[in-house]
């Protein structure tokens, strides 16, 4: 299955607070064995499979008018492959200004390619159904004075997290 078009709605009657949330996770395929034995006796580590990854990404969004735009369930456009996809279509309810809210929340879970995402590697920003300032990253700002800044005057700039520039190994001991 194909992802498909990377449509954007024009109507902005979003409510504040529905998004998507992407969750990654990463199995380094170990397993880890209990030893008999006094305490302290070490567990064995043994390696059962390659590393894998997965992407669970949960949404929720709420829309007054006209039912909401929300994620394909289909493979991502950054390689991911679907592997589950629920959605959940409540029954539209009231406004305060008259009309009716529409909403859609749901799950989608993928493996990722090649092992999955680690150090070193770019984790993709999740967009909005509508066009906003997500939209944006990733293109050339000419006020950078080095094409590969991150940060310029305050502004994400990239469309994905690079752990290479924003991870620290001391922030857990």
């Amino acid at each position: 299955m194909s992802a498909a078009a990377d449509q954007k709605d024009l109507q902005y009657h979003y409510y504040l607070g529905t998004s998507a949330l992407s969750k990654y996770s990463r199995t380094q395929g170990l397993l880890v064995i209990p030893v008999m034995g006094p305490t302290g006796t070490a567990p064995a580590v043994v390696r059962v499979s390659a590393p894998y990854g997965m992407r669970e990404v949960e949404f929720e969004y709420r829309k007054q008018g006209s039912p909401p735009l929300f994620p394909a369930p289909a493979d991502t456009t950054t390689g991911d492959v679907l592997l589950t996809a629920d959605q959940e279509f409540p029954a539209p309810i009231p406004s305060p200004q008259g009309g009716l809210v529409y909403g859609v929340r749901g799950t989608h879970t993928y493996v990722q390619p090649l092992g999955g995402r680690a150090q070193g590697d770019t984790f993709p920003i999740d967009a909005h159904p509508i066009v906003t300032r997500v939209d944006t990253l990733g293109e050339d700002v000419t006020e950078l004075t080095n094409p590969d800044d991150l940060v310029t005057y305050g502004q994400w700039t990239k469309d994905g997290v690079d752990t290479n520039q924003l991870t620290a190994s001391k922030i857990i001991g």
